[in-house]
């Protein structure tokens, strides 16, 4: 089996619910008939393994599978919903911009406090004391876990883990929403715009014509696999590829397939590990910079050599077509049988 068809069953894999996990979560039909829908496509399609890899990469996550995802979310709502005044329920994260691969992708759910606030840190300690004991109550099968910022769930009756955010807004005037979060183990409030940032990205994926997230898709994608197959974890966050991503201009060239997409990127993140602000170049929300070590351009760099790799493998698929593509067509000398 050769590296891109075992990537692309790693990509069928991650995309697609199996055995117990989508029989719990969905009725079994239903289960079956999703994963083989993504293979019948697949099978029929007459393109290179790696052109089938690159185009699934780049393609969102099946919308039944996004449905399931927030109707876990809406059944922890609904538990909190019985004992929690003055609060609001809202997602952040890849699944709640559409930037995930994953079919079981976690969920982020902020609860957010909608009342005045004048203890910051006491009012979300309280808060996360609330959710935290509710929902042990709640889900006596989960597993209900405490960080320092989250209540994790996962297991049990639930089909995806979430993440449990307690928190509430900075500023009910400022259009950017920002929120406020407690970092329990330092005692510190962070502050965020989970919305304004995912606004920015669909502003930037509508001019794109839904390149800048088929990009982002790809990235991530080729990232789980290189992990998978080196056993090694890369220090770049979706977070940070997005980042890069978002610095690129999108309008020009015109793209106009997802097999373009693999030239344009790595030209396009080469010119920005180019640039003499290298360092100085921030996040989209212009919360941070995106470059807080050595190592995220290092990851960001064999990210690129994975692309060029790709891009390589897929002009010598093509080379050897066009090939047999010419002999098919080159008569035959005068006087042959």
């Amino acid at each position: 089996m050769n590296k891109y068809t075992n990537r692309l069953n790693n990509l069928i894999d991650r995309r697609v619910l199996k055995g117990k996990l989508y029989a719990e979560a969905y009725n079994l039909d239903e289960g079956y008939a999703l994963e083989s829908e993504l293979l019948e496509s697949i099978t029929k399609s007459k393109d290179s393994e790696i052109l089938k890899y690159v185009n699934e990469a780049c393609n969102e996550v099946d919308k039944r599978y996004t449905k399931k995802s927030f109707s876990e979310g809406e059944r922890i709502q609904n538990q909190l919903k019985k004992v929690l005044d003055d609060v609001c329920y809202k997602y952040q994260g890849s699944l709640s911009n559409n930037t995930h691969i994953k079919a079981s992708s976690d969920i982020d759910l902020l609860v957010l406090l909608e009342k005045k606030i004048s203890n910051s840190k006491k009012e979300i300690k309280d808060l996360k004391d609330e959710c935290d004991n509710h929902l042990q109550l709640s889900f006596p099968k989960v597993d209900v876990s405490r960080g320092s910022k989250t209540i994790k769930l996962k297991g049990g009756s639930l089909s995806r883990e979430i993440d449990v955010v307690p928190s509430h807004w900075d500023s009910f005037e400022d259009s950017r929403k920002p929120v406020c979060i407690l970092d329990e183990d330092k005692n510190e409030i962070h502050t965020n715009t989970p919305f304004y940032h995912n606004q920015l990205l669909e502003n930037k994926d509508l001019e794109s014509r839904g390149y800048f997230k088929k990009g982002v898709r790809l990235l991530k994608n080729i990232k789980a696999d290189f992990e998978k197959d080196s056993n090694k974890e890369l220090k770049i966050s979706s977070y940070e590829i997005v980042a890069f991503l978002y610095l690129i201009n999108f309008s020009t060239p015109t793209i106009l397939s997802s097999r373009a997409l693999v030239p344009f990127l790595v030209k396009s993140l080469n010119e920005i590990l180019k640039r003499p602000d290298l360092y100085k170049l921030d996040v989209p929300d212009k919360s941070r910079k995106i470059i807080k070590n050595s190592q995220i351009l290092d990851d960001l760099k064999l990210l690129i050599n994975e692309l060029i790799e790709i891009e390589n493998e897929l002009v010598k698929e093509e080379s050897k077509n066009l090939h047999f593509t010419a002999l098919a067509a080159t008569p035959r000398a005068w006087g042959d049988e």
